[in-house]
């Protein structure tokens, strides 16, 4: 069955990349040069998430990974600290999955949440939405004042839990979905606004289902003036423009990274095949 799997994964890839090849051969479009930069990169190297040059300078064998025989786990150093791995697994599956995690977030990444004038500030209380390994709350743990970190795959937990010993007084690892009902097994933003009294910074990226959290989080968003959020748009192919005009007309500016994702795990995916990797609301 795997194999089965595998194979036709590899040949729907294999349809898609010339589709999108074909699509800007046939279509006489003054498309963005971002665009036209993007297919030349999958012409010369296949169909890719990211189809840009500022990825080739990560090599997997470059990244040095150390093993926590305490808590039984890998871990690379992440901007001087330690970033845990969720198990302890051969080291070349650790190697690559930091190697991508390093693309992500690279100046050039339109993955990349955070640039020079949009940051964590000193005593920000932050919301990671979807933290996963944790890399964006590691990132800012310094100077924010207090870290919420929603994340509901249980294989994290552990190495979660090891990352942020260190300051496990201000970080706080909640596992729930972060959504626009509170129940067992959900939460909302404006739940935790409620406790905590002010939200400075919110990243969320949660496959697919950042709209419920931005619904989840209307009194937040109504009663305080200064607020910073991240949210990924790569997920559906239309969340770029809906949350764009969402934020706009509830007063945030606007920024996006210059280069797009191509998202080929949705199944639905159609031309013009480029998405923006999130978006950065300020207010």
């Amino acid at each position: 069955m795997g194999l089965i799997s595998s194979y036709k994964k590899r040949k729907r890839l294999y349809n898609l990349e010339k589709d999108i090849i074909a699509y800007f051969s046939n279509n006489k479009i003054n498309f963005p040069d971002e665009f036209i930069k993007a297919v030349d990169y999958i012409k010369q190297n296949g169909l890719q998430i990211f189809p840009h040059n500022f990825k080739d300078k990560y090599i997997p064998e470059n990244v040095e990974v150390f093993t926590d025989k305490k808590v039984g786990l890998n871990y690379i150093f992440y901007e001087g600290k330690k970033l845990y791995y969720r198990k302890k697994r051969k080291i070349r599956e650790t190697q690559n999955y930091f190697n991508g995690l390093y693309i992500e977030q690279d100046i050039q990444s339109p993955h990349r949440y955070l640039t020079n004038k949009f940051n964590v500030d000193e005593g920000d209380v932050v919301v990671d939405i979807g933290a996963a390994e944790g890399n964006f709350a590691l990132s800012v743990v310094e100077s924010a004042k207090e870290i919420y970190l929603f994340e509901t795959n249980k294989r994290w937990i552990k190495a979660l839990e090891a990352t942020f010993a260190p300051w496990k007084e201000k970080v706080h690892i909640i596992q729930k979905y972060v959504s626009d009902k509170d129940d067992a097994f959900n939460t909302t933003i404006d739940a935790l606004y409620k406790r905590t009294g002010k939200i400075d910074f919110i990243k969320a990226d949660v496959e697919g289902a950042e709209s419920k959290v931005i619904k989840g989080c209307r009194a937040l968003i109504k009663n305080q003036k200064h607020i910073k959020i991240a949210v990924c748009t790569y997920h559906k192919q239309d969340d770029e423009q809906i949350f764009t005009k969402q934020f706009s007309d509830l007063g945030f500016g606007i920024t996006k990274p210059d280069n797009y994702i191509i998202f080929h795990d949705d199944l639905n995916i159609k031309p013009p095949y480029f998405r923006r990797g999130l978006i950065r609301a300020i207010r």
